[in-house]
């Protein structure tokens, strides 16, 4: 173990520039402009990876074709029709939305106020910090580049309480001289970060977990055959599902695949459909950006768009 450590150690300098060579790429995959960037990073991956003995290729795709990979495997026969509606209804609904949204002539009122006392609110005012680790000015509004508020709490207002990351990130020109921890210390920080991102999203899915397993528990067999059978009721159940289990859609495919004989068609697609849009996880990330009035649309349009489409497939369609 040792001789692990020791060659961390000695060649901690590369590693770290190997990594600040990687995250330089502006490899933003959701804009189109950064297509290429996506691809010059997918080949310098490669390239690594072959340096260091490693088999690598790169397998270029027209889209984003693991979902719709997935649902195809999941469904076999009734594949082409599940994979058409699932890309094509989510993708209506989500521009659809989009052009809803898009009438709001000031954007920046479906955002939340930012809290002065946040990390990331700490984070936009450090070009206002001096060098030392109680320097924060405590005299203004929460503007980013001005002075932290005075009602900010006493312990909040210096830099000390802040990752080393950002406690530093104000010293220094520009953006600042940032002190850059050891591989260890580095990874326990990682780990931290890691760990309370874990604690924090686990004890949702547990409480999604354990409701879920209520169903299976308390509902008879016979009552959930009369919900699974309806063509309005077994949408709603479903997409109440999607919602507590909050799964990756990589993967919910096969998990619908086993509600796909008791259940409607119509409502594995609105399992399918609404899941991915508006889950546990999502409505979360919403809280933390938009104002709730905005949350509260963001759960019940696409809810009720891809209700309405699941329904009416449940009663003109025959798979």
């Amino acid at each position: 173990m040792q001789g692990v450590i020791d060659y961390l150690n000695q060649n901690e300098a590369r590693f770290v520039e190997k990594l600040c060579e990687y995250v330089r790429f502006p490899s933003v995959s959701a804009q189109p402009q950064h297509k290429k960037d996506v691809r010059d990073c997918a080949e310098w991956v490669v390239k690594h990876c072959q340096q260091i003995g490693l088999e690598a290729r790169l397998c270029s795709t027209a889209g984003h074709p693991i979902v719709i990979a997935s649902t195809y495997t999941a469904f076999h026969q009734r594949a082409p029709d599940m994979v058409l509606l699932r890309v094509g209804v989510a993708l209506g609904v989500a521009v659809l939305i989009g052009l809803l949204f898009s009438f709001e002539r000031h954007p920046e009122r479906l955002l939340r106020a930012p809290d002065p006392a946040s990390p990331l609110t700490l984070a936009l005012h450090l070009d206002g910090l001096g060098s030392g680790p109680e320097s924060t000015p405590a005299n203004a509004d929460a503007t980013p580049g001005k002075p932290l508020p005075k009602s900010l709490p006493a312990q909040r207002r210096g830099t000390s309480h802040l990752p080393p990351f950002l406690r530093h990130a104000g010293e220094g020109p520009g953006m600042g001289a940032v002190s850059r921890p050891g591989v260890w210390a580095g990874l326990r920080q990682t780990l931290d970060v890691a760990g309370g991102e874990f604690f924090d999203m686990g004890r949702y899915l547990i409480v999604g977990a354990l409701l879920a397993a209520s169903v299976r528990v308390f509902v008879s067999q016979g009552a959930l055959e009369a919900l699974a059978t309806n063509p309005v009721n077994s949408v709603l159940v479903m997409q109440a599902l999607a919602f507590v289990l909050s799964i990756c859609s990589t993967a919910d495919a096969f998990v619908a695949l086993d509600f796909s004989s008791p259940f409607t068609h119509g409502a594995v697609l609105g399992f399918l459909t609404f899941g991915p849009m508006v889950d546990i996880k999502s409505t979360i990330m919403f809280l933390g950006v938009f104002r709730r009035r905005v949350v509260v649309y963001l759960i019940l349009l696409p809810f009720l768009f891809t209700t309405l489409v699941a329904v009416w497939a449940n009663l003109n369609l025959r798979f």
